[in-house]
């Protein structure tokens, strides 16, 4: 397909999904009661908060590589094909902020991936 928009788009979804996941595992070294791996719990939240700003800073610079390859190539992108991936996209991002919505207000990690 050729589109740039849509790889962006899915990259975008991928390390929202991957952020989750990890804030979700330095919750649970947070407050697991009797875990032997982490001596210091409170940095196991700054450490997750870490590594997702690394993986969202990498899928940028791609993102932006990918970026300028297409400003100095011409790229061919079938519109049809972009139009009902994109609406596909659409109705899964507007269903993913309804079920994010409520619990927004009360978890700094939600809200963070809801805005």
């Amino acid at each position: 397909m050729g589109s740039l928009a849509l790889v962006a788009n899915a990259l975008r979804m991928l390390t929202d999904v991957f952020g989750l996941f990890v804030a979700l595992v330095a919750c649970w070294f947070v407050t697991s009661p009797h875990n032997a791996f982490v001596e210091d719990r409170s940095r196991a939240s700054a450490f997750a908060a870490l590594v997702n700003c690394v993986i969202v800073l990498g899928t940028a610079l791609y993102i932006l590589a990918e970026g300028v390859r297409c400003l100095m190539y011409r790229v061919v992108i079938q519109g049809l094909s972009v139009l009902v991936i994109a609406g596909g996209r659409l109705i899964i991002n507007v269903a993913g902020l309804m079920m994010l919505q409520p619990a927004a207000k009360r978890s700094l990690n939600v809200c963070g991936a809801y805005l």
